[in-house]
């Protein structure tokens, strides 16, 4: 099953999603036991936007560890991939059970709470973010983008530089583009 599962982290690095999701399935074939194959082949799914199928693997990985914290934050972004945020919020809670500081679930919390039109909430989660990882840029920038729908134009684009200046380049073109 190991020799399968290489070839398809290969495979997977080379963007060869398909092919990847092939070997897994060799390797699955040989020992349905080995929760990493879930959990990858999840990803893989997920990049040929098979989100349903990602879905049931991370449920495969999930049941065999269920303390496996990135198959629940993954499974949560198939589940915002289907606009299922209500399951998205469930699985971002389950991670905050398991590690009550992850930074990446209060991230993913706040987009959420921002599809569901809490924006209040999302703003709270984002800050909750930036206070357990205060460099943590991607989070700077949703919230700069949040502030800025919200009205809080100054606030947003304070956000905005100081995500660029940690490295999210992306931050600075909004801000060139759109604010």
């Amino acid at each position: 099953a190991k020799a399968w599962y290489y070839r398809a982290l290969d495979k997977f690095v080379m963007d060869d999603y398909r092919g990847a999701i092939d070997d897994y399935d060799n390797a699955l074939e040989i020992d349905p036991s080995l929760t990493e194959i879930y959990y990858n082949r999840a990803l893989a799914k997920n990049y040929v936007s098979d989100y349903q199928g990602a879905i049931e693997d991370h449920n495969r990985a999930i049941a065999l560890d269920p303390a496996f914290v990135l198959a629940y934050l993954n499974r949560a972004n198939s589940k915002f991939d289907l606009y299922d945020y209500d399951g998205a919020l469930e699985d971002i809670l389950k991670v905050l059970k398991i590690e009550p500081e992850n930074v990446y679930a209060f991230t993913h919390m706040g987009v959420i709470k921002h599809e569901l039109g809490d924006n209040r909430g999302a703003y709270d989660a984002f800050c909750r973010a930036i206070a357990i990882e205060p460099k943590h840029g991607r989070t700077y920038l949703l919230r700069g983008i949040l502030q800025i729908d919200m009205g809080y134009r100054e606030a947003g684009r304070k956000d905005l530089l100081y995500a660029g200046s940690l490295g999210l380049r992306e931050a600075y073109e909004i801000l060139d583009n759109d604010y």
